[in-house]
């Protein structure tokens, strides 16, 4: 076998491929998970290569569902949320885990799924070469599905998907171009992501520092009368940004924070006065109250009592 890594990965894309070549599946929001099973061994590895047999013990019984001796299938494991959404902050409490004890009651409180979208090998024969359709072809006739592994849906309308992705307020689609190989890394123009964006109108409470220069804003939320933070964010924002901060942040600097839960940073903070409002866009709001993956879309003139959160 030629190595495995880096992984097939898709290409961030705004727009979703209409071509009748393309089919398009669900992106769940979890980690990446290659399984590799030979000689009734079974090793579990993330895209970074780390070893995941300790923190997923439930899914090294997957031989048993799976009608070959050898094979290697790639995939992504989630946790749902009691609103039955997949949830990456809740698949990161057992990616995190080494614990034997918590790993064990784990496995009641946030229950994996393994969803499977590939296959790289079977029973000694490298499948990276065949067409898509062929792979998954081959995996659907050797899984079988049950309450923790799955066979991840194709779908032809990738429009239709996307709008439903949307009303549920998943992460996103991913598009993949029938005929092609499993490729290295994003060396390609087979396989496209497009994640579905939320957007907020945020208070800037405080600014970050490095280096005695502004390095990314404290955001916050109203809930009532207290000001939530709710992340920190620089991407999205030009150096002469930057620099009208760093002009500015004296005439709005005050001791205290505004911020009722304020943030542990390593970086020195200077707080100011929650009077700027900007827009940011993110993925998803995590179980403590943050912005996931925030992007600075720019200042606005909305007053600060309208940038509110939802409980």
């Amino acid at each position: 076998m030629r190595k495995l890594f880096p992984l097939m990965q898709p290409i961030a894309t705004h727009r979703l491929p209409t071509q009748k070549e393309w089919i398009h599946q669900i992106k769940y929001d979890g980690i990446r998970l290659l399984c590799v099973v030979q000689d009734s061994k079974v090793q579990l590895w993330t895209r970074k290569q780390n070893n995941r047999n300790t923190q997923y013990p439930e899914l090294l019984q997957i031989s048993n569902f799976i009608s070959a001796k050898s094979f290697i299938l790639d995939g992504e494991v989630i946790v749902r949320s009691k609103e039955n959404k997949p949830t990456f902050s809740l698949i990161l409490k057992r990616d995190r885990n080494i614990n034997p004890i918590q790993i064990h009651n784990l496995i009641d409180t946030h229950p994996l799924e393994y969803h499977l979208f590939d296959i790289l090998m079977k029973d000694g024969q490298d499948l990276r070469n065949h067409p898509l359709e062929d792979r998954l072809q081959i995996l659907s006739n050797i899984i079988m599905p049950n309450e923790q592994f799955f066979l991840v849906q194709s779908h032809s309308n990738g429009q239709l998907l996307w709008e439903q992705i949307k009303k549920n307020g998943w992460e996103g689609v991913v598009s993949k171009k029938l005929g092609s190989s499993y490729m290295y890394g994003k060396k390609h123009q087979a396989w496209y992501k497009s994640k579905v964006k939320q957007e907020r109108l945020c208070v800037v409470g405080g600014i970050q520092y490095k280096a005695n220069y502004p390095n990314s804003l404290l955001l916050g939320n109203y809930l009532h009368d207290q000001l939530l933070y709710i992340g920190k964010a620089s991407t999205g924002l030009s150096s002469h940004d930057f620099q009208l901060l760093h002009q500015y942040v004296p005439q709005l600097e005050q001791q205290l924070s505004p911020f009722v839960n304020p943030p542990l940073q390593q970086l020195p903070i200077k707080w100011i006065q929650p009077l700027l409002t900007i827009q940011v866009q993110y993925t998803e709001k995590t179980d403590d109250g943050l912005m996931r993956h925030p992007i600075i879309l720019g200042f606005t003139s909305s007053p600060a009592n309208e940038a509110r959160w939802e409980i």
